[in-house]
């Protein structure tokens, strides 16, 4: 396998986990990951909207930055950490997918 298939082979995702607490940061213990929203039920959120949230990326110097993700869709970003309390819950359902072979 050469090098670029093996990071495009990195990057698929092989699980998803819901994130259904955020009084913690939240993290996969280094490993880097994706992030899905979607509407929750009986929330005004619509498939298209954007949330934006702290979070920490592979190369945000471990300082948390603001990060726009659109509702309906993986996020491109790969995070290391979302902030305690950054997501509303009550407004969208939070899906992580490691990155399994990304581990910073």
């Amino acid at each position: 396998m050469t090098e670029l298939e093996s990071i495009i082979t990195a990057m698929c995702i092989t699980s998803v986990v819901q994130v259904d607490d955020l009084t913690e940061d939240f993290s996969l213990d280094g490993v880097s990951f994706r992030v899905f929203l979607a509407p929750a039920s009986g929330s005004d959120v619509k498939v298209g909207d954007v949330v934006a949230f702290d979070a920490m990326l592979p190369y945000s110097g471990g300082e948390f930055v603001e990060v726009p993700v659109t509702v309906g869709s993986w996020s491109p970003v790969l995070f290391t950490a979302i902030k305690a309390s950054e997501i509303d819950l009550t407004d969208v359902d939070v899906y992580v997918a490691p990155i399994k072979f990304y581990k910073q």
